[in-house]
């Protein structure tokens, strides 16, 4: 778990990142002066985060940090007039749970409340249904231990994860070999052909080894990298549809890689929750895919949840 400050104040930053760390001490407290060290800080791997940020210095940081974290925002008011209350039952509900020369014990409540309620809901934890969509940025390409590790934790919270990599197939690393029925291939022709098919998805899933459901890939490398974007928005639309029929026991994770841009964009305005590994380093490589994926994120409904992740270029695994 995670406090972040924000202020531009570097005085008042620093005295109350320390009276926080003294008090709460299993913390991790972060001081952060301007938007763009906030940004920073929440593509770092995802955790559970508590952000208090000045009204005055940041007036429209609540919508940044609402598109890229699902972390809970707290204003801290910049002055003793009009002084906001705390909600007895839930602070964490109030709009004005501080202001800023408020007594450093009053933070410290909130956030041990704040702490209480996490340590709950991660006690009662439900599965998180929906369609996730992964995509790495990093000059690879494609990260297939990160694919799998996904999956992985995506099993352990839902009863049945359909797995689905548009990219082509000798990237496919976490697909068996097709069994018998119609595979990718020939789903796609069919949505090619028809605006509102009548499809059962099941007949082109089958079993992997690794647990989850995997569509049979298609015949050629190629036929999902060249597809047309409106084909594979149908495709997607399907997929949703399928999960969403499941009676909240199922999920899917639609895995990227080897697309245009343009092809990526249209897939993950429909998907629920959106993943993007992130390159390090000031390379052309690197600042040409974090401005790509700035245009996408844009792009985004504000009901798709953003995941960032730096990753490391040449490293193997992104945890």
């Amino acid at each position: 778990m995670q406090v972040v400050l924000v202020d531009a104040e570097k005085a008042y930053l620093d005295n109350l990142s320390d009276q926080l760390r003294s008090r709460l001490p299993d913390l991790e407290i972060i001081g952060c002066q301007t938007q763009e060290d906030l940004v920073s800080e929440l593509a770092k791997p995802e955790k559970e985060r508590l952000i208090y940020y000045n009204q005055a210095d940041f007036p429209e940081l609540a919508d940044t940090i609402n598109r890229l974290s699902p972390a809970i925002c707290l204003p801290i008011a910049p002055s003793m007039i009009g002084q906001p209350t705390v909600v007895k039952n839930d602070p964490l509900t109030s709009k004005n749970a501080v202001w800023r020369h408020q007594a450093v014990s009053d933070f410290v409540k909130i956030i041990l409340h704040w702490q209480k309620t996490v340590k709950s809901k991660q006690a009662g934890i439900t599965c998180r249904v929906g369609v996730h969509f992964l995509f790495c940025a990093d000059p690879s390409g494609y990260c297939a231990e990160t694919s799998k590790s996904r999956l992985e934790k995506m099993l352990k919270e839902e009863q049945h994860v359909i797995y689905l990599p548009i990219m082509p197939t000798y990237l496919m690393r976490l697909i068996c070999s097709a069994g018998t029925g119609n595979n990718l291939s020939d789903l796609l022709m069919h949505l090619a052909c028809s605006d509102t098919p009548a499809i059962d998805l099941g007949h082109y899933l089958q079993p992997n080894p690794l647990g989850f459901l995997q569509f049979r890939p298609p015949d050629r490398s190629d036929d999902l990298v060249v597809c047309d974007t409106g084909t594979l928005r149908r495709l997607l639309t399907q997929v949703r549809n399928y999960v969403d029929s499941g009676d909240g026991r199922r999920t899917a994770l639609v895995d990227c890689a080897g697309l245009p841009f343009a092809s990526l964009s249209s897939i993950a305005v429909l998907c629920d929750s959106c993943e993007i590994i992130m390159p390090d380093g000031e390379s052309f490589a690197a600042k040409s895919a974090r401005s790509e994926i700035s245009r996408l994120i844009a792009d985004l409904p504000p009901s798709t949840r953003i995941i960032g992740i730096q990753k490391s270029i040449g490293d193997d695994h992104a945890t």
